[in-house]
C-alpha cells in the first residue's frame, strides 16, 4: 500500500513502509573486539543524559570518536530490498493478524472496503489457526490423556482398598511399562472390529504367521489352517516375577514368546533349569488331550517371567474349534504330540489313562454323541463279560 499510494517515509511508529525500519545488520570484527578491551573510549566518560552544554560537547567528542575507531572495524551484512519488504510486511501482517499492530487509516471508499475485508479475512485465517493448532494439541493427548485417567482410577481404587504398597508399586509400573511399549495406545481388538475380517485376516498374517510357524506342531499343517490359527492369537503381558503357569495345572493355553526372558524354575522358585528366550513355544501339548499322556494336560514345570514379557497365547478351545474342520491335520497333530511324548516317555500306548479334558465345552454334538455310544459299548462289554462270570459261578451251586 505504501508503494501503491506513494507514501512517503514515515516515524518508526508509524505503520507506513520504510526502509529505515528494516536497517541492514552492522557487526563489529574480530579486530575491533581484541582492541576493544584496551580501548580508552568508554561510554563511563560520557553522562548521555546530562543537559549540561559541557556534558553535550565531551557527548558529542564521544560519538566522534566512536565512529572513527569502528571505521573500517565493521561488517555490513547486506539484504535485498525484496527481502526486506517481504519481511517487513509479513511483521506487519503478523502484528495486524494477531490485532496487535497499527493499520492504514482508509481516506476513501475503496480503502475502507479493503480494510474491512482484511480484518475479518484475517480474523477468519487467526480463528482457523489457532482452533486446528487446539485440535491438533488435543488430539495429540487425547490418548495420554485416557491413559493417565485409568491410571489415576486405578491408583485410587488401591488406596480405597489400602492394597500393600509393593503390589501399588507393581501395578503402576505395568502401567507405564504397557504405555512405553504402545500396548496402552493401541487396542487391537478395536483395530480388529473397525475393519473388514478379510484385511484384518491379512493384517494378522503378516504379523503373527512368522511367529506361529516356529511352532514344530504346526509346520506341516495347511496354510488355511495357520491363517485360521493366526486370527486366534491373543497378545499377555506378564510382570516380572509373574508365573505364566505352575507345575500341576491345567494346561489351556500354548504361548509363544515374543518378547522377554522366561525361567522355568523348580516348585519353590529357588532352582532355575532353563531360560527361554523370543521365539520359544511352549505348552502345545496340553492343548491337544492326547490320550495316555501319563501328565494328564497338565504343566510339568513352573515359568516364571523374568522382566517384562510379551506372549501371544492361543487357548485349547479356539485350537479345538479350527480343528474340527480339518480332520487329517487334527490327525496329524495329535500323531505328532504322541510322537514327542513317546520319546520322553511320557505315553502309555494302550490309551489307559484318559484325558480329564477329552469332551470339553467346545465339543461338537457328534462328538459328544460318539463319545456316548464309545463308553454305552464299553459298559456293554463290561455287562456281558460279569454276566458270563456269574453263570459260570451259578453253575457251581
Amino acid at each position: 500500500m505504501s508503494i501503491i499510494y506513494n507514501y512517503k517515509d514515515a516515524p518508526v511508529d508509524d505503520w507506513v513502509f520504510s526502509y529505515d525500519k528494516i536497517l541492514d545488520v552492522v557487526t563489529p570484527n574480530c579486530d575491533a573486539r581484541w582492541e576493544a578491551a584496551n580501548c580508552s573510549i568508554g561510554v563511563n566518560n560520557s553522562n548521555l543524559h546530562c543537559t549540561d552544554p559541557s556534558c553535550t560537547k565531551k557527548r558529542d567528542i564521544f560519538i566522534d570518536e566512536s565512529a572513527s575507531f569502528f571505521h573500517n572495524r565493521t561488517t555490513v551484512m547486506k539484504f535485498s530490498s525484496l527481502t526486506k519488504k517481504y519481511g517487513l510486511s509479513f511483521y506487519w501482517s503478523a502484528l495486524t493478524l494477531t490485532t496487535l499492530g497499527e493499520q492504514a487509516a482508509p481516506r476513501y471508499t475503496p480503502q475502507f472496503l479493503f480494510e474491512t475485508l482484511d480484518t475479518l479475512l484475517g480474523l477468519i485465517i487467526f480463528a482457523v489457526i489457532v482452533g486446528d493448532v487446539g485440535a491438533m494439541v488435543s488430539s495429540m493427548n487425547l490418548v495420554r490423556t485416557m491413559y493417565e485417567e485409568k491410571l489415576d482410577g486405578c491408583k485410587r481404587y488401591m488406596n480405597f482398598r489400602k492394597v500393600h504398597p509393593l503390589l501399588v508399586r507393581k501395578i503402576v509400573h505395568w502401567y507405564e511399562y504397557s504405555w512405553k511399549e504402545g500396548s496402552a495406545k493401541v487396542d487391537e481388538s478395536t483395530i480388529a472390529e473397525s475393519l473388514p475380517s478379510r484385511l484384518h485376516g491379512q493384517l494378522a498374517v503378516h504379523i503373527h504367521m512368522d511367529t506361529l510357524k516356529k511352532v514344530a506342531l504346526f509346520q506341516d499343517c495347511e496354510p488355511t489352517l495357520l491363517y485360521e490359527l493366526v486370527l486366534k492369537l491373543q497378545l499377555q503381558l506378564f510382570s516380572p516375577g509373574d508365573y505364566v503357569c505352575r507345575k500341576g495345572d491345567i494346561g489351556k493355553e500354548l504361548y509363544i514368546i515374543r518378547k522377554g526372558k522366561l525361567d522355568v524354575v523348580s516348585e519353590d522358585g529357588k532352582q532355575v533349569f532353563v531360560t527361554l528366550k523370543e521365539g520359544s513355544v511352549f505348552g502345545e501339548l496340553s492343548v491337544l488331550n492326547i490320550r495316555g499322556n501319563k501328565n494328564g494336560n497338565r504343566r510339568t514345570a513352573s515359568i516364571r517371567s523374568v522382566g517384562y514379557s510379551d506372549l501371544y497365547s492361543l487357548t485349547k478351545g479356539d485350537l479345538w474349534e479350527v480343528l474340527r474342520e480339518y480332520p487329517e491335520d487334527k490327525k496329524s497333530l495329535i500323531e505328532k504330540g504322541k510322537s514327542i511324548l513317546r520319546k520322553d516317555n511320557l505315553l502309555i500306548e494302550d490309551g489307559s489313562i484318559d484325558s480329564d479334558d477329552e469332551l470339553d465345552d467346545h465339543s461338537t454334538l457328534e462328538q459328544r454323541l460318539e463319545y456316548i455310544a464309545k463308553q454305552v459299548s464299553k459298559t456293554t462289554v463290561q455287562l456281558d463279560k460279569y454276566e458270563r462270570q456269574f453263570l459260570q459261578i451259578s453253575e457251581h451251586f
